[in-house]
């Protein structure tokens, strides 16, 4: 198996939705296997987005850098729910305080009432009724 800090390249090479995808797609398989080497490769994904995507402010953002880009990059919806749900499914597991400071990043720009109340609601109520332990 790879050394945890190697997972980086190999999520360099992906976009910011490819690796969050791949980390709830390792904690899927941690819950059914109960391995430590998914739930440790799904937290290498976690890592890898708090450290590349996540902003300063509120959200998971949809690149890095402004350096080349068009556009400055923002937080996009989708994304900021699947992080939310990934972020504190394994703040369950891990008790580690990282995600759930993720869920409450992304679950911040969640809650701006532009954001919460666009069509469709199900995902952000989805996230939310998740974190109440529902």
């Amino acid at each position: 198996m790879r050394s945890q800090s190697s997972y980086g390249d190999i999520f360099l090479a992906l976009s910011r939705y490819d690796t969050l995808a791949m980390g709830r797609a390792f904690l899927a398989l941690f819950d059914v296997t109960g391995e430590p080497a998914w739930l440790k490769r799904a937290e290498a994904a976690a890592q890898y987005c708090h450290a590349n995507f996540l902003g300063v402010e509120v959200g998971l953002v949809t690149a890095k850098s402004t350096v080349g880009l068009r556009f400055a990059p923002a937080p996009e919806r989708d994304e900021n729910i699947n992080m939310a749900r990934f972020a504190n499914a394994l703040f369950r597991v891990t008790k580690n305080e990282t995600y759930r400071q993720m869920r409450e990043q992304t679950m911040s720009y969640l809650a701006e009432s532009s954001i919460a109340r666009k069509a469709p609601t199900a995902g952000v109520l989805l996230a939310e009724r998740e974190i109440d332990g529902h």
